[in-house]
């Protein structure tokens, strides 16, 4: 089975958690992860060109092959969502300028995948990653290992399509 290096992002248009892990057969290793943060007091659309340039950077040098995006969820605010939604939407048109596919994933599938059940909240999500990485995440922020937890359910998923095609033959 070849590598492949995932991308998982948590959408923000004040921050934007980017991780980016390779699969290599069952095992996964931390390529990049990290918040890119849009400049304080900024509108909408300076923030996202900011966000914007620092993810084409990133992706430049890590090249993932696929992307996994946190799938949309309810906000406090209409105003809070349409931002969200456009911040989701800058992140999908980088992704698909570069021929990436995108798969989308819901907070509770995310939380179940990786913590064992789908209202952990972001600290044990950060403790499992951390442990089914087997690296250090303190250094991280919520943002940045909520991606990390992104990408790391679309490794567990891919591996669980896999198997369920296997048992089918």
């Amino acid at each position: 089975m070849a590598k492949l290096r995932i991308l998982g992002i948590d959408p923000g248009s004040h921050h934007l958690g980017v991780a980016v892990i390779e699969k290599d057969g069952s095992k996964l290793s931390l390529l990049f992860a990290d918040a890119l943060h849009a400049p304080r007091g900024a509108k909408l659309y300076p923030r996202l060109s900011a966000l914007q340039a620092a993810l084409k950077k990133i992706l430049s040098e890590t090249k993932p092959q696929v992307a996994a995006v946190e799938g949309i969820f309810y906000a406090k605010s209409v105003r809070s969502a349409i931002d969200l939604g456009t911040a989701r939407g800058m992140v999908i048109a980088e992704c698909l300028g570069l021929g990436l596919e995108i798969h989308e994933y819901a907070p509770t599938s995310v939380k179940m995948v990786v913590a064992g059940h789908g209202r952990a909240d972001k600290e044990q999500v950060k403790k499992m990653a951390q442990m089914i990485l087997g690296t250090r995440l303190d250094h991280l922020t919520l943002d940045a290992s909520d991606a990390l937890a992104i990408a790391i359910c679309h490794a567990s998923s891919q591996f669980s399509r896999k198997l369920s095609e296997l048992s089918q033959r």
